[in-house]
């Protein structure tokens, strides 16, 4: 692949600037994939035992939910992993009829995040999200 990227250049149909970001993508959604590979099942568990086991302290006190703030971690990584599988998937890196299950599956899974958690996209994580950029 990387070596397609580089004879686009040599022959003048891409920019300097297009090939090195387009061999920094080549490289960075496979890591991308490795990262949140686990990431995504361990924050979903996570958040539905929050869900599961919420007296309602935290709403009653004026906090945040922490299952809401797992939840909405677990949908940021869940919408990268698909953006990275939808790449493989463009660049035809891997066979389509495996990708396709592959994306269905993280469809499914941010459909149910945000069905189980109504409220993790309002969540604001301290040093990441302001009221304005949520």
């Amino acid at each position: 692949m990387e070596e397609k990227v580089i004879r686009y250049f040599e022959l003048g149909l891409a920019s300097e600037k297009e090939t090195e970001e387009e061999l920094l993508r080549i490289k960075d959604y496979p890591e991308v994939i490795n990262w949140y590979l686990y990431f995504i099942h361990v924050k979903s568990v996570r958040a539905i035992d929050g869900l599961i086991e919420d007296d309602g302290w935290e709403i009653e006190n004026g906090f945040q939910r922490d299952y809401d703030g797992t939840a909405k971690i677990a949908h940021i990584a869940v919408k990268r992993s698909l953006q990275a599988w939808g790449y493989m998937l463009k660049k035809e890196l891997l066979r389509a009829d495996e990708l396709i299950s592959i994306l269905a599956l993280l469809q499914k899974i941010l459909r149910q995040i945000g069905e189980l958690f109504p409220e993790a996209e309002n969540f604001i994580r301290p040093g990441f999200d302001t009221p304005e950029t949520n």
